[in-house]
């Protein structure tokens, strides 16, 4: 997530917190009441978004060669196989662990198939609300 200062420098976080099980509009409510971010402060889902920051690697920078069609293909072809194993990691895998560890969990394992996840500057975030938080 990049947005802008007042120094138009991309902020980076430096705190992130993940909560698992709550319904979005009651961390929502939790959020803004305790640590007085915005809706921009953090969002919802099942994917994991830092594997998804490290696959921007990917296409990242250019490619100084003068390779010929065949090489350019084969680099095709090694970048789908990368997006295609991220995928099944985080459809099949994910699926298949979640449902094993729901069966022997009774059904509390669900509680991880999504979470919010928030990212903030942690000197512009009150300590003691973060407790607060905590708690709720």
């Amino acid at each position: 997530m990049s947005t802008s200062n007042a120094n138009n420098e991309s902020f980076e976080p430096t705190m992130t917190i993940s909560v698992y099980g709550g319904k979005r509009n009651d961390v929502k409510d939790s959020i803004e009441r305790n640590l007085e971010l915005t809706d921009e402060g953090f969002y919802q889902t099942w994917l994991s978004i830092n594997v998804m920051k490290q696959l921007g690697f990917l296409f990242e920078g250019g490619v100084e060669s003068s390779g010929g069609i065949i090489e350019m293909i084969i680099m095709f072809i090694f970048v789908a196989l990368i997006l295609a194993a991220f995928a099944f990691w985080q459809v099949v895998i994910f699926m298949i662990v979640l449902l094993v560890l729901a069966l022997f969990s009774g059904g509390a394992a669900f509680k991880f198939v999504r979470g919010t996840f928030i990212e903030a500057d942690h000197t512009k975030i009150d300590l003691t609300k973060l407790d607060n938080f905590v708690k709720e």
